[in-house]
């Protein structure tokens, strides 16, 4: 997944769930710190979802977000990729202190990304 799909990704979440805050978990959210991961022969380049946790979320818009520009959703068929909206409770399986490694989305005030320190490949 190439940093502008990521980005047209995050816009769309936004503008139709209207969330306080959006994170952004598993590979996709490392674009944002080190987007030469997403470059020609990278570790991200075939990556084609984006996982979002939405704050609030409800089932309506979770399902809305999901048949407008989820997997297999008319979206991702003229875009190649698509959002993956998770439910909130997701976090409940994250490891202890996650929400220490967030950081904000340069250009976005509500969405946060997991850091990293380092990356090799």
């Amino acid at each position: 997944m190439r940093l502008q799909s990521l980005q047209h990704l995050i816009d769309l979440v936004s503008a139709v769930g209207r969330p306080v805050r959006v994170v952004l978990i598993g590979s996709s959210s490392l674009l944002p710190q080190f987007a030469v991961l997403s470059q020609p022969g990278s570790p991200l380049e075939l990556t084609t979802d984006a996982d979002f946790i939405m704050e609030p979320v409800n089932d309506a818009i979770a399902e809305s977000l999901q048949l407008a520009a989820g997997k297999d959703s008319a979206f991702m068929a003229q875009f190649g990729y698509y959002a993956d909206i998770l439910h909130p409770g997701i976090v409940e399986t994250l490891p202890a202190g996650w929400e220490s490694r967030l950081k904000p989305v340069a250009g976005y005030e509500r969405v946060f990304a997991r850091t990293a320190t380092t990356w090799h490949w």
